[in-house]
């Protein structure tokens, strides 16, 4: 019964740091190879979204609604989507564990924020900000 009790509680807990940890865009700057990417389709002028996605992910398709809504609305803006499994060379070198993983590219191609999980719409509007591009 003690460990029954112990499993459920720590279920619970891992359920709760894993709802808080999704979709949370990690801020990062660093210099990416952009050939790879751009065999999937062009890159945008502004910023380039990169989703890495599996077949049968359900918040894959979650993540692709928001980042194709996003890129209606912004000019400049380029949204790939990239499946993980059929590519797993281009997923591991870029730290991909799981799906969905958003990687935002500035418009030069420079990595700009990590998203792990089906990004929140105002979280991913705002790693689109052109201003935070002005300082990496």
């Amino acid at each position: 019964m003690v460990t029954v009790i112990v499993v459920l509680v720590l279920a619970s807990a891992f359920g709760v740091w894993r709802r808080l940890a999704d979709g949370r865009v990690r801020r990062v700057a660093d210099a990416v190879d952009t050939t790879p990417f751009a065999a999937f389709g062009p890159l945008g002028s502004r910023a380039t979204i990169v989703q890495f996605s599996s077949t049968f992910c359900a918040p894959c398709r979650a993540a692709k609604a928001v980042a194709r809504d996003i890129v209606s609305t912004m000019t400049g803006v380029t949204h790939l989507e990239i499946d993980a499994e059929r590519h797993l060379e281009l997923a591991t070198a870029h730290g991909v564990q799981r799906t969905p993983t958003v990687l935002v590219l500035d418009g030069r191609g420079r990595l700009s924020a990590r998203i792990v999980g089906v990004p929140k719409r105002d979280a991913l509007l705002e790693a689109l900000d052109d201003r935070r591009f002005e300082n990496l």
